[in-house]
């Protein structure tokens, strides 16, 4: 698969909470400010995007995250990573739109994998090997 371009990144509804992002640089930078905001108010889901239409979406803020990825582009199917599929616990809440939105314990991934599966979403437009990952 080819490498992307660019991808969009959005954590919100209005045009300023997106930006086009054109190295991993420029992705590691700007999710390290959004991580920073979210522990400075609340965690939140962000989603980037390829020219292709697949989407990853990370949790950033909070001490864990989760991944869920989408291939609109093909077949629509979409993935959440599912670390530890026995783990039971209070679930995640991860902002999304302003709205609260829990998230099955099962899916905590750690916050440097998670990381990890969007260096990679950038540079392969697909999902993190190093992840396990489960249709959703």
């Amino acid at each position: 698969m080819a490498k992307s371009l660019a991808v969009t990144v959005e954590w919100g509804t209005s045009p300023e909470e997106s930006l086009v992002v054109h190295s991993v640089e420029e992705l590691d930078a700007l999710l390290d400010q959004l991580d920073s905001l979210g522990r400075a108010t609340e965690p939140f889901l962000t989603t980037i995007m390829d020219s292709e239409g697949r989407t990853l979406t990370i949790g950033l803020g909070g001490a864990e995250s989760v991944a869920q990825f989408c291939d609109d582009a093909d077949d629509g199917l979409s993935y959440a990573s599912v670390p530890d599929p026995d783990r039971k616990g209070p679930a995640l809440v991860f902002a999304l739109e302003g709205m609260p939105n829990e998230m099955l314990a099962e899916l905590a991934t750690p916050n440097e994998a998670t990381r990890d599966a969007a260096r990679h979403f950038f540079a392969h437009g697909q999902r993190c090997p190093a992840l396990r990952w489960e249709s959703s």
